[in-house]
């Protein structure tokens, strides 16, 4: 008889668990979106990869053209909240207000375009192909800049030992 109140709470739970067992579970889509969203992200990550012009803050200008062949270096030049931002293919970002760089900030530019056209002097001497066009740039430059904007940069290009320099534009078919 000590063991009774034992009995029935025992008696109580196995009821519970019962009925528990004989309700229908609610379908659960949230276990099944999880592949889905797993695949998506690798595919934006290997997107962002693959393409590096992908969220260039630029819009070219559009006219009808030839392609060219890849340059050595492509900077990516637009406007993000009243600041001028250049973006690189290795994804460093350098900006300034929209009246102009002081000059620390456009030394650290000029520093990162002079390591860059030390690496590809040396790339280009280990693979044994020297050009002529060998420190040549592209600017990929919003419609919205003037030249004003973008002096500053070809200054930087200039002072790193860039001969040649282009701006990109979308072409039309």
């Amino acid at each position: 008889m000590k063991n009774l109140p034992r009995l029935r709470c025992a008696k109580t739970a196995f009821d519970r668990q019962s009925q528990r067992l004989k309700t229908e579970a609610p379908f659960q889509a949230g276990a099944l979106f999880i592949p889905f969203l797993a695949v998506g992200i690798l595919t934006i990550y290997t997107g962002l990869q693959v393409n590096r012009k992908l969220f260039s803050l630029a819009r070219p200008i559009e006219m009808s053209g030839v392609t060219m062949e890849d340059k050595e270096i492509w900077l990516s030049v637009g406007i993000r909240n009243d600041l001028i931002v250049i973006a690189t293919p290795e994804g460093d970002t350098f900006s300034w207000p929209m009246s102009g760089p002081d000059k620390a900030q456009l030394a650290v530019l000029q520093d990162y375009l002079t390591a860059r056209a030390r690496y590809l002097v040396a790339s280009s001497v280990r693979s044994g192909q020297l050009s002529g066009n060998q420190n040549s740039a592209a600017l990929s430059v919003d419609q919205s800049l003037t030249y004003q904007h973008v002096r500053p940069i070809i200054y930087a290009l200039a002072g790193a030992g860039f001969s040649r320099y282009g701006f990109e534009t979308r072409i039309v078919r």
